[in-house]
């Protein structure tokens, strides 16, 4: 438990650009096509979660179709 807790606490620092990179990564991150990029990074989420309620409700489909 130590251990999780150790590595939670520097995770952070290890994940953040450098002082002289930071700029340029922001710069990179929010352009203009900010809603492009993150709609680009938002499509494999929404893809598993649409893929997951397909297979939650598959019985309560497949029976109403079966039904008529």
């Amino acid at each position: 438990m130590l251990r999780w807790s150790i590595l939670l606490a520097t995770l952070p620092k290890t994940l953040s650009a450098c002082p002289l990179c930071r700029v340029q990564v922001a710069a990179g991150i929010y352009n203009s096509n900010f809603s492009v990029t993150f709609f680009l990074m938002l499509l494999p989420i929404l893809i598993l979660v649409a893929i997951g309620t397909g297979f939650y409700f598959t019985d309560d489909l497949m029976s109403k179709v079966r039904r008529g």
